[in-house]
C-alpha cells in the first residue's frame, strides 16, 4: 500500500491508514481515552530523525502495541513487524520512497499502568528517500 503523504513531517500519520489495512487493527499516533474499547491498537511516534545525505533522512519509529492480554498483544505486534519489514519497502507518495527498514528491538512486553492490558514496544529504523 502506498503512504499518502504530503511531506516528510506527517510520515507517522502517514503510515496509520497503511499499518491499518494491512493488520485490519486500529493504529494511531495519540492514544484514545478509550482505549480498552480498541484493542488491539498500535501507537505510533517518530522517535529520531536524522538527515544522513542530500534527499536521504534516517527515521526511528516506536510503535507500541495495546492488547487485552499478552498473547492477543504480541501477536498483534507481530503482524505488524510483519508489515514493517516486508512490505513498507519501496512504499512511494509523492514526496517519499521508503528504501530500508531495520528491525531495532523486536516486539517486548513491557509494563503498563493498567493491570488489564499488556503492552508491547518495537522500534524500526528506516531509510526515506525524498522525491523532489
Amino acid at each position: 500500500m502506498s503512504l499518502q503523504v504530503a511531506d516528510f513531517a506527517d510520515l507517522e500519520k502517514a503510515l496509520c491508514p497503511a499499518l491499518e489495512t494491512w493488520t485490519g487493527q486500529r493504529v494511531v499516533t495519540d492514544l484514545p481515552e478509550d482505549l480498552v474499547d480498541h484493542l488491539p491498537l498500535h501507537q505510533i511516534g517518530k522517535i529520531s530523525g536524522q538527515q544522513i545525505a542530500v534527499d536521504f533522512d534516517h527515521v526511528e519509529l516506536n510503535i507500541d502495541t495495546y492488547g487485552p492480554d499478552r498473547a492477543t498483544a504480541v501477536a498483534a505486534a507481530e503482524h505488524a513487524r510483519n508489515y514493517m519489514q516486508h512490505a513498507l519497502v519501496g512504499a512511494l507518495s509523492p514526496a517519499l520512497t521508503i528504501t530500508r527498514v531495520r528491525c531495532d528491538r523486536t516486539p517486548t512486553v513491557v509494563l503498563y499502568e493498567n493491570p488489564n492490558l499488556r503492552r508491547v514496544v518495537h522500534v524500526y529504523g528506516l531509510w526515506v528517500k525524498h522525491v523532489t
